[in-house]
């Protein structure tokens, strides 16, 4: 999938809603407080971030694709959102960011990496003591989910005993899921149904 060419027509409907829905579940599922600071992996057009927007005190969001990160940069211009800082980048290569972060979030992101067990590394290595990592993704599927990008180079979902058994590995504790979200997409000339899970894991 190219995130740069869709990136103009990222926000349907569709993903707007899910995204709210999405945003609801992480405010419910974590403490999240006003004071915290944020690092949204895999931000792409900034749906989630702007839904807490009012719920964290600082905000960064990062992402490898230039596409969106400029969706996001045209939406924190227009509206003055100044606790929102943007950069593009990827976390496995050399950057600037610091381990000052209270929160880590992600949404529909990590099941596209590639190094799985070193992004989750960066993710604790990033946190503050006691902070806390936030993900929300695919149960794990057969496949058809990505089934017409031919470049699709990352996991089907995740089963969520392994995911959390993978973050008890690279230090995280206090691990805890659950399946919150179900929907279907469409695939060619059929619908497939997906579900989401949300999980939580504190430094």
């Amino acid at each position: 999938m190219s995130f740069d060419k869709k990136a103009k027509d990222w926000d349907d409907n569709r993903r707007i809603q899910r995204s709210k829905v999405i945003a609801e579940k992480i405010i419910d599922y974590v403490n999240l407080q006003e004071n915290f600071s944020g690092l949204e992996f895999g931000c792409g057009t900034g749906l989630i971030s702007l839904n807490l927007y009012d719920k964290l005190d600082k905000i960064t969001c990062i992402d490898t694709s230039s596409g969106m990160i400029k969706q996001l940069e045209d939406k924190v211009a227009e509206h003055n959102l100044d606790k929102i800082t943007v950069t593009q980048l990827n976390i496995n290569d050399d950057h600037d960011l610091k381990s000052e972060y209270d929160i880590i979030y992600s949404s529909m992101s990590l099941h596209h990496v590639t190094s799985l067990e070193e992004t989750l590394q960066n993710f604790y290595d990033l946190l503050q003591d006691g902070g806390q990592l936030c993900i929300v993704d695919l149960d794990k599927e057969d496949g058809s989910f990505h089934s017409q990008e031919s470049n699709f180079l990352g996991y089907n979902g995740f089963e969520q005993k392994e995911l959390s058994q993978l973050l008890e590995q690279v230090g995280f504790n206090n691990v805890t899921s659950e399946t919150f979200y179900n929907d279907e997409r469409s695939i060619g000339n059929r619908n497939i149904e997906y579900s989401l899970f949300i999980m939580k894991a504190q430094k």
